[in-house]
């Protein structure tokens, strides 16, 4: 792993800071800590090399400590997303190459709780409604989407909505952003879980959708394209008696 600085406004200057290994082979996959000098690091191995590897390793680095080690947390498999709980920071969750979604404290090795999730999870997002703080999983293989209370660890809803390949929630606005197979885009009342507007650019599968914070845009990966979109206007079709509202939006991928 190298750590490097940045310098500079216009032209930037890369020096290096400091290089160590932090896994043994493969690509490795980082979580910076919103507020505190720590780094989760967790091995993803490319072309099926966790095969032989009896147990996976998450490493947690001080860079105030001169990026020393200073927790590791077991795993019977390699992280496939890894993130901070935003609200209770000494909180992490992992999802995997299994069926697992597991939250883990920093100052303990062993998983805290581990979600009942019944299939294959490929992305996660934290969000919070009403001062409770919610995870929104994507299935990998029967591509929904559902709504998960982080406290208690109990399902709260499934979006009505099939095909999804991505979801997360927007940084600034009270919505959850849903991709789709189809190229679809579909936007959801955080607190009601309705449909409140759908979007279509065009450019294919969605692989990747994120808000983009301090505006009420969001940045969409296509198959075939990247989007930037603002979503704040199609907000308003949310309805207050909780009948689903929508409002559609096509792109000219050649515009």
């Amino acid at each position: 792993m190298a750590v490097k600085n940045f310098k500079g406004s216009k032209t930037y200057i890369l020096s290096k800071i400091k290089s160590f290994k932090a896994h043994e082979r493969g690509s490795v996959l980082l979580e910076v800590h919103p507020s505190r000098p720590y780094v989760l690091s967790s091995l993803v191995p490319v072309n099926g090399s966790s095969r032989n590897v009896p147990m996976h390793v998450i490493k947690l680095w001080d860079w105030e400590s001169g990026w020393d080690c200073v927790q590791t947390f077991n795993m019977e498999d390699c992280a496939r997303q890894l993130k901070f709980s935003p609200k209770d920071q000494d909180t992490f969750v992992t999802i995997s190459q299994q069926k697992d979604v597991k939250v883990w404290d920093i100052d303990s090795r062993k998983c805290k709780s581990t979600l009942p999730v019944t299939d294959e999870v490929s992305c996660f997002d934290f969000f919070t409604q009403g001062g409770k703080q919610y995870l929104i999983i994507v299935h990998r293989n029967e591509f929904k989407s559902t709504i998960w209370d982080y406290d208690t660890g109990t399902l709260v809803e499934t979006l009505k909505e099939k095909n999804i390949s991505t979801a997360c929630s927007h940084p600034e606005l009270p919505v959850l952003i849903t991709g789709s197979k189809d190229g679809r885009v579909s936007l959801w009342s955080s607190s009601t879980f309705n449909l409140v507007g759908v979007l279509n650019c065009y450019l294919g599968k969605v692989i990747t959708v994120s808000g983009v914070k301090g505006t009420e845009r969001i940045v969409i990966e296509h198959e075939h394209g990247i989007a930037v979109v603002g979503i704040g206007h199609m907000l308003e079709s949310e309805r207050p008696d909780g009948s689903e509202g929508e409002a559609s939006l096509g792109i000219d991928k050649d515009t």
